[in-house]
């Protein structure tokens, strides 16, 4: 099982917490002053370049409640806080010069325990799960946890 936020519908006993996250992608902007992957505000924004465009994805931390869901839609709220951040934060000497070509939501796994789910469940089955917003990162070395498990 690889179904991370709705792993809880198959596995209800383990502590598992849907959480929504919101991403906005820019426009192509001309001489983006950097290149890299970027935490702020204690991993709750994460921002990186695609070319000469901005990914841009985070705060939830303004809505916890809110963002506690499985429900895969945007929020004006969190869209507008994460438009707010890049122009005042990130791209603040380039105002006017992009705009907001994409926008989405996806649903991440969350629990108590900082560390993901990965166990044996019957013979045939195992789980890596509940990433806690750290999937993209952690599921290479998850994987291969789960692939000697299976040895």
């Amino acid at each position: 099982l690889c179904t991370n936020a709705f792993t809880k519908q198959l596995l209800p006993d383990e502590d598992i917490v849907p959480a929504r996250g919101q991403v906005i992608l820019t426009s192509p902007i001309p001489s983006l002053p950097f290149n890299g992957t970027f935490h702020a505000d204690e991993g709750f924004y994460y921002f990186r370049n695609l070319g000469n465009r901005v990914l841009l994805g985070g705060a939830r931390n303004k809505a916890f409640e809110e963002e506690a869901t499985d429900v895969m839609e945007t929020t004006e709220n969190i869209q507008g806080e994460l438009e707010r951040y890049l122009a005042e934060v990130i791209l603040p000497r380039f105002q006017n010069q992009y705009t907001i070509d994409h926008r989405w939501a996806g649903i991440m796994a969350f629990g108590k325990e900082k560390s993901p789910i990965v166990k044996q469940i019957s013979p045939s089955l195992f789980c890596a799960v509940r990433m806690n917003g750290m999937g993209v990162a952690l599921a290479p070395v998850v994987a291969q946890n789960v692939a000697k498990m299976m040895e």
